[in-house]
């Protein structure tokens, strides 16, 4: 037997367990923490709907522009659509898919909408035409066409607006914020032409949208 070679293997193998014996917790704690980060990822969903045709992306808590486009215009059609029959339903479905403070900012004028439209026996239809994702105010708008008929059959046609601000959660949307109004979308480029207009502040002059928007008269089919 070569005894220097024996040695020199001996203690080679006594070098390599020692370093095995580091390298193994070492090893053992990565696949650890690999493991949670799998475990703990939030995937991101891409979805390319018939209605808007664009692709959509959605994760955990964020979405994109074309995800927020097909829900607002989902939202406004349910909306913008009523009957004394079904406006309890849509009241109850839209109280649903808000938050706690957006319902709340409605909740009093909405109820009060409710009421008219079913003792006046009103019949509203909306006609969309474009939805636009402003992504500086992180704000969809839904533009079209609102007819109020009455019983008698007078109708009453006007350009709608609906506007809504949709925050993600746990991949489920949920609206933050919802106006709807006559006349053009309140775009920030909208804001800075009327603020130059009028020689006010953007501020100001969204101060002054959001009060003629909490104002507004209720449905009505006279012209």
């Amino acid at each position: 037997m070569n005894l220097k070679n024996f040695s020199a293997t001996w203690r080679g193998l006594k070098a390599e367990n020692k370093l095995f014996r580091i390298l193994l917790p070492v090893l053992v704690f990565s696949v650890a923490i690999l493991s949670w980060a799998v475990a703990n990822k939030k995937d991101t969903v891409i979805l390319v709907p018939p209605t808007i045709p664009e692709q959509m992306n959605v994760s955990f808590q964020k979405a994109s522009g074309g995800f927020k486009k097909s829900w607002g215009l989902f939202v406004s059609s349910m909306a913008g659509n009523v009957t004394p029959g079904n406006v309890e339903f849509v009241r109850q479905s839209l109280q649903d898919m808000m938050s706690a403070q957006a319902w709340h900012t409605i909740n009093e004028s909405l109820a009060s909408q409710t009421q008219i439209i079913k003792d006046e026996n009103l019949t509203i239809r909306f006609e969309p035409r474009d939805v636009y994702f402003e992504e500086q105010s992180d704000r969809v708008f839904v533009t079209g066409s609102s007819t109020i008929t009455g019983p008698g059959g007078r109708s009453n046609k006007k350009n709608r607006v609906f506007e809504l601000a949709i925050a993600i959660a746990g991949y489920a949307p949920k609206i933050v914020g919802f106006d709807s109004y006559d006349g053009d979308p309140h775009t920030l480029e909208f804001i800075e032409r009327e603020a130059k207009r009028l020689k006010k502040s953007p501020a100001e002059v969204q101060a002054d949208l959001q009060a003629a928007s909490s104002n507004a008269n209720p449905p009505s089919n006279d012209k």
